[in-house]
């Protein structure tokens, strides 16, 4: 094995069961360590703490000359860390070692292969770090390192340079359409509204509050009357007040129409008075698979909004729910025609009536 440097801030070897706190980081701060350990030159891996208040040390790490960059958190060695379980994770490399700045403490360090995304891994790394710094015990932090990189299974799985795929873009720009309007109406905080965005974590639907929720379909003008329902659970009502299909028609271009990065970019300004709320959306969007660095592939597609018409779920409407299956049968994805929900639509006004604005009674 080569030889091995650890740097740390000038912390004594101790026994000691949990971190002290530090001042917050910022948005940089790992990649200027990245870049202040690359530049050193120790051969062999060196760490550097990320100055956070967090229940672990969380360290930037970086492997010279194989020129690779990682994250690190360390924590109780008596602590059983199930990282097995993440070696297919594509991308990334996953592993336990002794954290040699102090007793009885291990490093659960993940590792990038290469750095053809390392701008994409960076905005990862920092999200996982502001995620651990909300978490009180060292179980808990913990517990969102793990959750975290179940999240980001599919993401590497795909490939971090590849971006969102041509469907996952339309996707995105229809939810993302619904919450500028859903802002736009000013009926309660901007931090409630993006925490009802819930899509960009894979929920089921895509909008959840109290008792309601909405689903979102973006369809092109090629298909623009079929809607595409994923399992049996989506526009199943019966554990909700209210829930609603918003279906939103766009014609997609080259040059006429509004990007996807415009519309992001719009929300930010909109969010731009309030740094914590504006880091709450750009959170959310990491979670949805949308870094800047992608920004150039998306910026030759186009979208023209042709309408948005929303649905109350309910009685009849044409769906397939879990009752209607048989035994055995599960995860069932079907096409329904909006010509056949046309006794079941609503107001812009009744849906926000019913959900954003319902809240607040």
């Amino acid at each position: 094995m080569s030889s091995i440097r650890w740097q740390t801030l000038r912390l004594r070897r101790r026994t000691s069961t949990a971190p002290t706190t530090t001042p917050m980081m910022n948005s940089n701060s790992i990649t200027d360590i990245w870049n202040n350990l690359a530049s050193a030159k120790e051969a062999g891996f060196t760490k550097r703490r990320i100055p956070v208040e967090s229940p672990l040390y969380v360290y930037g790490t970086y492997r010279y000359p194989d020129n690779l960059y990682g994250i690190a958190f360390s924590h109780d060695s008596s602590r059983n860390i199930p990282a097995d379980r993440f070696k297919s994770l594509k991308e990334l490399e996953i592993q336990q070692m002794p954290d040699t700045s102090f007793e009885h403490r291990n490093l659960l360090q993940i590792q990038l292969r290469h750095t053809d995304c390392l701008g994409v891994f960076a905005t990862l790394c920092t999200d996982l770090t502001e995620a651990v710094t909300r978490t009180s015990t060292e179980e808990a932090a913990i517990r969102v390192v793990l959750n975290q990189l179940e999240m980001w299974r599919t993401l590497f799985d795909r490939g971090l340079a590849a971006g969102l795929t041509p469907s996952e873009q339309q996707g995105l720009y229809g939810e993302l359409h619904l919450l500028a309007r859903m802002l736009r109406r000013n009926t309660g905080s901007k931090a409630a509204i993006i925490g009802y965005w819930v899509g960009c974590d894979k929920a089921m639907r895509d909008f959840q509050g109290r008792d309601w929720a909405i689903e979102v379909k973006t369809t092109s003008t090629n298909s623009s009357d079929r809607l595409t329902i994923n399992g049996e659970r989506q526009l199943d009502d019966s554990l909700l007040d209210r829930l609603f299909l918003y279906h939103l028609s766009v014609e997609v271009s080259r040059k006429n129409g509004q990007t996807l990065n415009r519309e992001v970019e719009d929300l930010r300004k909109m969010l731009s008075d309030d740094a914590f709320i504006l880091r709450q959306f750009n959170t959310c969007l990491t979670h949805a698979g949308y870094f800047d660095e992608h920004a150039p592939l998306y910026q030759d597609r186009c979208y023209k909004d042709r309408g948005g018409q929303a649905y109350r779920i309910s009685g009849n409407f044409p769906r397939i729910v879990e009752q209607d299956l048989r035994n055995g049968v599960s995860n069932v994805t079907y096409v329904i025609n909006t010509s056949a929900c046309e006794g079941y639509q609503v107001s812009d006004t009744e849906l926000f009536k019913q959900t954003i604005d319902h809240e607040g009674d």
